[in-house]
């Protein structure tokens, strides 16, 4: 007996290679056999292009800024990503001309080839660019794909409460490219009788 096909992308989670970027989890029932992949948007795009089909992707989005720290609007925006490409998928696994594509069964499965180095200005995380080096990427390409390779940073959390033992003049800053400062806050309740 054959099912109909469901497709769910509750899940995210974010790689560094060859920038930082969202892979969107993709959990698809096909006839009682379950499909587990990641995508990024991009590889959206690329299906919708090889497929031609009348269905819509979630919008791009206007290059971000990171001047005002904002990981809900991070999180809003990744939340209407999922919920449109999951419709974006149904609406394709509904159609009986694109159900049955092998570029789209091949999109759904789990991956076997390596992951291309190619970055997408619509893959990146949205706070990790600041506008100026957005704006100058996009600038730099037509068609929003840019060569890029990844490159480590370090990064480490010093709490206040390790001043005592490790004082901040002690430690050897050339090591991180990031320090995160963190502050202990105590309450003190008193009670009045």
């Amino acid at each position: 007996m054959m099912t109909t096909p469901t497709v769910t992308i509750a899940d995210h989670t974010t790689a560094s290679n060859p920038r930082p970027h969202i892979l969107y989890t993709i959990k698809t029932n096909l006839d009682g056999r379950l499909l587990v992949t990641q995508r990024r948007y991009s590889e959206f795009v690329a299906l919708h292009e090889a497929l031609k089909d009348p269905y819509n992707l979630p919008p791009k989005r206007l290059i971000v800024t990171t001047f005002i720290p904002s990981a809900w609007a991070d999180d809003a925006l990744i939340a209407e990503r999922k919920a449109g490409l999951a419709e974006y998928l149904a609406d394709l696994l509904a159609t009986p001309k694109y159900k049955d594509k092998s570029a789209l069964f091949d999109f759904l499965s789990p991956r076997t080839a390596e992951i291309s180095q190619k970055f997408f200005l619509e893959d990146a995380l949205p706070s990790t660019l600041t506008r100026t080096k957005a704006m100058n990427l996009a600038a730099s390409t037509a068609d929003g794909e840019v060569n890029a390779s990844a490159v480590m940073i370090s990064g480490a959390y010093y709490p206040d409460w390790s001043a005592g033992r490790r004082p901040p003049e002690s430690i050897d800053y050339s090591k991180f490219d990031i320090l995160f400062f963190c502050m202990y806050l105590r309450t003190i309740s008193t009670a009045v009788v």
